[in-house]
């Protein structure tokens, strides 16, 4: 019995609705503009538009976006295949990349941007630089960021790109070392394979799952795959994947897709009965929205996972404590006079860990957002240290802050996106 707002327009782009797309077809012609937002929020445009058949302009007129997308991001693969067989690297296509195979046909799967998986840091980078003298750049609103994960010390992040072909951005995600997840748990992962390939869908369940966790919003999208996971023929590996899935804390939150995919999805009797079979046992699901995103609510569902991460009264509480001040408001760069970066700036990449996201930015980027005129500093390779677990990122401190330099560009740290102008002296 539908129960959310959406559900009277889900039937138009789930894969297997368990009530009438006829009706759901109706619903949308007589309100577009609440179509087109569903159809956004859910990710599911393409699929949307071949049920509407052109019968709603806004949506065709975003479907259309969505298919030159596609066609770029088709471009941008061709292009990195050569980048990871020049370079050597084993690079695999994760999130939607990695579930499109499921679909009758793939390109009903909506991918924003090529998500990918290197394994460590220094070759995120080095595939990062080869896309960067390919016309890629930096942007602002994902700049790169590192972590440290305490039980493996290895270093893991995320360094991502874009360049704009026409007015589309085109944008590769390149993630290392493993995903995380909210605020202070870790995926880790190594990636084997041969050049540039998509991982299994099973493979990438907990990363599909950390990332709508993340976001705090179940998604159509998140449904219909896994709908369809249930479905392939023969069963998917699942055991592995869920195991990953119970040691980073996102039981409750599959419970919760399940529950979605349950309530929603025409299934066969074998898909639901796998279904249920693959439910946490005893295990309460997540209240989680279907295809609202709130950010107190994401705040407050990230403070409690940053609490029930922890592995002592004590750092239970400082993790929980950190997320709050974390997530308890959206950032955005902002220069900030007089500075009010401590002793802690200084020490951000000997200090790094799972819970604390530091930020590297460009210090270009740094003296756009000065207004004072600034004649940069270079800073001399010479008198840097190599970052612990990195095999080319150096850091050097100097002025009491803390820069990092790789690949002949140099990068303010931060955690809290605030900027000072003694990070624009330099370059």
């Amino acid at each position: 019995m539908p129960r959310h707002a959406d559900d009277d327009l889900l039937a138009l782009a789930h894969v297997a609705p368990a009530w009438s797309p006829t009706r759901a077809v109706d619903t949308a012609l007589g309100d577009p503009d609440r179509t087109v937002d569903m159809l956004l929020r859910h990710r599911v445009v393409t699929a949307g538009e071949l049920r509407l058949g052109g019968q709603v302009p806004g949506v065709t007129e975003w479907a259309g976006r969505y298919g030159l997308l596609r066609t770029l991001l088709a471009e941008s693969w061709e292009e990195l295949d050569a980048g990871a067989t020049e370079l050597g690297l084993s690079v695999a296509g994760i999130k939607g990349l990695a579930t499109r195979s499921l679909y009758p046909d793939g390109s009903t799967r909506d991918v924003g941007d090529l998500d990918l998986m290197v394994t460590d840091v220094d070759e995120a980078w080095q595939l990062a630089g080869w896309l960067r003298g390919r016309g890629y750049e930096w942007y602002p609103e994902e700049l790169p960021w590192l972590k440290r994960d305490a039980a493996t010390g290895r270093v893991y992040g995320q360094v991502a790109v874009r360049k704009y072909v026409g007015p589309v951005p085109v944008r590769v995600d390149v993630h290392f070392a493993g995903y995380s997840v909210r605020h202070a748990r870790l995926s880790p992962v190594t990636v084997s394979g041969p050049g540039l390939h998509t991982w299994e869908p099973a493979e990438n369940l907990p990363l599909l799952l950390g990332n709508a966790a993340g976001d705090y919003v179940i998604r159509l999208k998140d449904i219909n795959d896994v709908t369809l996971m249930l479905e392939a023929e023969p069963r998917l590996d699942w055991e592995p994947a869920l195991d990953r899935v119970q040691a980073v804390g996102l039981d409750r939150f599959w419970n919760a897709v399940v529950d979605e995919v349950l309530r929603t999805s025409e299934l066969s009797d074998r898909a639901r009965a796998l279904a249920k079979e693959l439910r946490f046992a005893g295990v309460r699901p997540e209240p989680v929205p279907l295809g609202e995103k709130e950010w107190g609510r994401r705040c407050r569902a990230t403070v409690a996972d940053a609490f029930r991460s922890g592995s002592s009264p004590v750092q239970r509480v400082q993790r929980a404590w950190s997320a709050w001040r974390y997530y308890r408001r959206p950032l955005e760069l902002r220069l900030v006079e007089p500075c009010r970066h401590g002793r802690a700036n200084a020490g951000l990449l000997d200090s790094l860990r799972n819970d604390v996201c530091v930020r590297l930015v460009p210090t270009a980027l740094v003296r756009e957002k000065s207004e004072a005129p600034v004649s940069p500093v270079r800073l001399d390779p010479a008198g840097s240290e190599l970052v612990p677990g990195t095999r080319t990122l150096r850091r050097r401190v100097v002025d009491g802050h803390s820069f990092a330099l790789i690949g002949g560009e140099t990068f303010a740290t931060t955690v809290f996106y605030d900027l000072c102008a003694t990070q624009a002296r330099y370059e």
